[in-house]
């Protein structure tokens, strides 16, 4: 397997975590959240794969979606 298609595999398992636990919980997850569930090495490495998905796509908003106040 390549790493771009297991790259893509990552980032697809992150956004159905984010999808279902919004739904479970009625609340974003953390980064740690999404960290520990889809077994990313580091906090940095889901901030980059979000950052990166906002940059490309324009789809993710990260402060809505992960519940940061909008003054932080």
């Amino acid at each position: 397997m390549t790493g771009k298609k297991q790259s893509g595999q990552k980032h697809a398992h992150i956004f159905d975590f984010i999808n279902r636990y919004w739904k479970e919980n009625f609340a974003p997850p953390s980064i740690r959240d999404i960290k520990d569930s889809c077994k990313v090495s580091s906090t940095s490495v889901v901030n980059y794969i979000l950052d990166t998905h906002a940059k490309s796509y324009g789809v993710i908003f990260k402060k809505v979606l992960l519940g940061m106040d909008q003054n932080s």
